[in-house]
This record gives structure tokens, sequence and C-alpha cells, in this order.
């Protein structure tokens, strides 16, 4: 066998008119990402399963059991992380967003969420 015949073709990524080429999350199934948009926005459910160096900032990923039975995964961030990890998988969540800060330090916003569990 060639060399070209071992390797899997890649599909090669669109181009924009711009000159640009998005880059995709490729994730192992199709389970839909909830979008923390608005002040209060929440979501609850049974903590299944937490993944590590998701993506191209190696973030966090935890996926959520919703009451209908249906998954939902939630981006990590240092604020989620630092209190994600007290909870054990298998408890019952709720995360919810409280807004944006802005860092002491550099200024930058980010994202700050309350995390109960039971």
């Amino acid at each position: 066998m060639s060399e070209e015949e071992t390797h899997e073709e890649k599909e090669v990524p669109e181009v924009s008119s711009d000159g640009y080429t998005k880059i995709e999350e490729e994730f192992e199934d199709d389970t839909p990402v909830f979008a923390f948009e608005n002040d209060n926005d929440f979501v609850e459910g049974v903590y299944e399963k937490v993944d590590s160096d998701v993506g191209e900032n190696n973030s966090k990923m935890y996926t959520l059991k919703l009451e209908d039975e249906s998954l939902v995964k939630v981006w990590g961030s240092y604020v989620l992380d630092s209190k994600m990890q007290k909870i054990e998988v298998g408890k019952q969540v709720k995360i919810q967003f409280t807004g944006k800060k802005s860092s002491a330090k550099s200024g930058r916003k980010y994202k700050t969420f309350e995390v109960y569990f039971k």
C-alpha cells in the first residue's frame, strides 16, 4: 500500500470570500451545547460526565442529562471549573449564568456563574 492509501482523506474546509477558513468544533456526538446568553439563564440536570482538553483551548466540557432524558453540554471556564470540581458525577446540578465581570488585573470580561447541587 502506498503512503497515500494508508491515510484517510481529510475534508478540506471551505475558505470564505475574504480568505478566512472557519474552524469547526468536532465532537464525538451531536449533543447540543447550552449557550448562556442572558443574565439568569440556567440549565439543570444530572451531572453525567466531564471531558478534558476539548477544543482549541483545551477546555473542559460538562455533560448534563435533563429531566426529559436528553443530554446537553456546557463549556467549562476558570470560574465554572473551580465550582464544578467540588461536585461528584451523578449529582443533580443547576448552573446559572449571573452576568459578566471585569478582571481587576487585565480588565478582560469573563462570565460568572452560580452552581447548585443536591
